[in-house]
């Protein structure tokens, strides 16, 4: 999901000067107009590339010269933190960085893009005892708490930066066009790297900054493991949940996360009470742990050895495409994402690659060792499809067949 950026060069047909030269300028916001501090840019022409960090007044200035001609701005800004809008460990929006051709002419340019709310933030008091003296922190979140404890929160994430006496900012990127912005009250969180302290403050308006915000470490516990198959290897992209309970057993609060390529799972910012991990793992037998009482300021650790489904077969497939032509592009090569019944996570994601079959684009793939039952099988292009290619979505069981069709 794309966000919308505008980049100012100067004149629109630059009268090109001869001389390699250094490319600077100001970087500010499309919105307010406003200059951007420390806003990294990439600079690359061929093979001559470099990075770009601007002041505090938002001035850039390569450290290489360029010669006159198109150069690719990619604008990163901070490239400490993937900016991902996320639910739960779903993926709803990656703000993934921009770029765009520019024709430099040995004048300076100045760049507009669009940026986010920007929060600065103090530490204010006497911070509990073994709380961080300084932010010592990776990334602060824009946090959207959804109505029912039961429904993961949403969070935008961007890096914090820390300045020399200890006052820290962030700015974000801004809510993807297109996405419904989240409802339910917003706070900003900062977490503290070890997990174990972090600080809340509410945001009336996300849209409406206010001067400074003041923030108060407070102690929190992180839950966090591996997931490993027999033989200890990490079991990737498998969905855990986190259930936390009352004193009468019943649940209060649920998170859920997906393992990353190393099997490894985190939930951060937990309250203090009873916790039970549990999980579905694709290919695995359904597991929960023991109830664990977790006390705010301690890191519970607790790996899963996952026992594999014993009775198991595959789901083999076929993506007939359109017909194939001279004056028509390859579509975009199709991937299928595999679900359990009636289950909005996805669990995999496999690919495939077209073939002319008889004079149509034809795909084949396999879904290997799938647990006896239903599973959802949707149909998306990896790439722009010229072709028309339309998303399709069957149900199908383990052991069986199925084919996509392009009518």
């Amino acid at each position: 999901m794309g966000v919308a950026w505008l980049l100012c060069v100067g004149s629109l047909v630059p009268s090109l000067s001869q001389e390699p030269a250094v490319v600077g300028g100001v970087v500010s916001d499309a919105r307010t107009k406003e200059p951007l501090p420390l806003y990294l840019l990439e600079l690359q022409q061929g093979t001559r590339f470099d990075r770009v960090t601007c002041d505090e007044k938002g001035r850039f200035s390569s450290s290489i010269a360029f010669p006159p001609g198109d150069v690719v701005v990619r604008f990163v800004d901070d490239d400490g933190v993937t900016r991902k809008v996320m639910q739960g460990g779903l993926q709803l929006a990656d703000l993934g960085e921009l770029s765009r051709t520019v024709r430099f002419d040995g004048k300076p340019m100045d760049v507009a893009v669009s940026a986010g709310p920007t929060f600065r933030m103090a530490w204010k008091g006497e911070q509990a005892e073994g709380s961080p003296t300084t932010p010592a922190t990776s990334s602060a979140e824009i946090v959207w708490k959804q109505a029912d404890a039961l429904v993961p929160e949403i969070t935008l994430r961007a890096g914090l930066r820390v300045e020399a006496d200890g006052r820290a900012w962030v700015r974000f990127a801004p809510f993807p066009e297109g996405l419904v912005k989240p409802g339910g009250s917003a706070s900003l969180r900062v977490l503290s790297i070890d997990g174990k302290w972090m600080s809340e403050a509410p945001i009336p308006n996300v849209e409406k900054v206010p001067g400074v915000l003041e923030l108060v470490w407070q102690p929190c516990a992180r839950w966090t493991g591996v997931l490993k198959d027999t033989n200890s290897k990490g079991v990737p992209g498998s969905w855990v949940r986190l259930e936390r309970f009352d004193e009468k057993n019943g649940v209060r609060e649920r998170r859920r996360t997906r393992c990353d390529p190393s099997g490894k799972y985190v939930f951060d910012a937990l309250g203090a009470g009873t916790w039970k991990l549990s999980g579905d793992p694709l290919r695995f037998l359904p597991f929960q742990s023991e109830l664990r009482t977790v006390a705010g300021g301690e890191v519970s650790k607790l790996s899963i050895v996952l026992e594999t489904a014993r009775e198991v077969a595959p789901i083999n497939g076929r993506i007939e495409g359109v017909e194939a032509a001279e004056d028509r592009p390859v579509p975009g090569e199709p991937a299928v994402i595999v679900r359990r019944a009636g289950d909005p996570l996805p669990q995999e994601t496999v690919r495939a690659g077209w073939k002319n079959e008889n004079g149509r684009y034809v795909a084949l793939f396999i879904v290997p060792r799938l647990p006896l039952g239903d599973y959802d099988l949707e149909l998306v292009p990896m790439s722009n499809d010229a072709g028309g290619w339309n998303a399709l979505s069957v149900r199908a069981k383990a052991g069986s067949s199925v084919v996509f069709t392009r009518r």
